[in-house]
């Protein structure tokens, strides 16, 4: 994120054109405000920065889209239930059905 004075003169970079501390780098899971309750198994992917679509069965929520970086995701959810994991996009993608939150620490799901 950058934030530019009023009034810079953006013809030219100069470090008097953004506030002190800027520009700000912040994780895209800081977006998000909830705290999460639990987490799905980690998932193992085949390809790396695959799309993740994480859907709560009892609503059809949306509970998170997400493009995660490298082959390896564990998802946070915010409430007890099952999910619908979807990986992959167009004819590439994978569905799994009734994931429920897991007591294992290292459990895993290979996509």
């Amino acid at each position: 994120m950058e934030a530019i004075r009023f009034l810079a003169d953006l013809t030219k970079e100069t470090p008097a054109n953004t506030y002190p501390g800027w520009p700000l780098t912040i994780s895209q899971f800081d977006n998000d405000g909830r705290r999460a309750i639990g987490y799905l198994p980690r998932l193992m992917l085949s390809k790396p920065n695959q799309l993740i679509k994480i859907i709560n069965e009892r609503t059809q929520e949306i509970v998170k889209i997400i493009r995660v970086k490298g082959n390896k995701f564990v998802p946070s959810v915010f409430e007890n239930g099952n999910y619908t994991i979807e990986v992959g996009e167009g004819a590439e993608r994978k569905t799994i059905k009734n994931v429920e939150i897991s007591s294992e620490p290292n459990k895993e799901i290979a996509i």
